[in-house]
């Protein structure tokens, strides 16, 4: 039976998902950004008091805008329409409109009350275009026009709020075994001791 399943799929067992193109995309753009010269010398950059906007930097802006694609990526997925466009044409017109916001093209709630109602933000004479339409075409071989109605698609999920705030977990900072023995109180030392001498008897 699984071999008649795995036939059925060609032996794609593990199809690339969207988290798949959104990481490659998402390290692409990263390396693109502090790699390339002509991103570097690019007038949208100087102009930026921040001109490191990136995903995968161990920083938490950086962090805070992969949480944003994520959630983005994560409304796009509960919307049965998502499945007309490839998945990394939605990765990508993801990309460009959480980009456009990044980059003062415009309020959330105005990219995603404009993009779709009309192309003309698609002018390639833009420089926030002629940035990400040349990290296309380097990078993919894709052209930026080609994304337009995807683009478009994305853009109205622009309208939701996003949880911008760091998770809870990434908050709490480790603790050393000693630090925890120099805080222990008598029930902590008892249950403690407890415990080891139970490990001792099963040994």
């Amino acid at each position: 039976m699984e071999t008649l399943l795995a036939k059925a799929l060609s032996w794609q067992l593990t199809p690339p998902t969207l988290c798949t193109w959104a990481n490659w995309y998402m390290r692409e753009w990263d390396d693109y950004i502090q790699c390339s010269q002509y991103a570097n010398s690019h007038v949208l950059l100087k102009s930026l008091p921040d001109p490191l906007v990136v995903f995968k930097v161990s920083n938490e802006k950086a962090y805070a805008r992969f949480r944003e694609l994520s959630q983005l990526l994560d409304l796009a997925i509960l919307n049965v329409d998502t499945l007309k466009y490839s998945p990394r044409a939605v990765v990508a017109g993801g990309m460009y409109v959480l980009l456009a916001y990044h980059f003062g093209q415009g309020t959330a709630e105005e990219i995603a009350k404009r993009m779709p109602e009309n192309d003309s933000f698609l002018d390639a004479r833009l420089p926030f275009n002629d940035l990400f339409g040349r990290f296309l075409k380097e990078r993919f071989g894709i052209e930026l026009e080609e994304l337009l109605r995807t683009i478009q698609y994305m853009a109205k999920f622009m309208a939701f709020k996003f949880d911008r705030s760091i998770p809870v977990q990434h908050k709490i900072k480790a603790v050393s075994y000693t630090h925890l023995r120099a805080h222990e109180t008598s029930l902590h030392l008892v249950c403690r001791l407890l415990l080891e001498k139970k490990k001792k008897k099963k040994k």
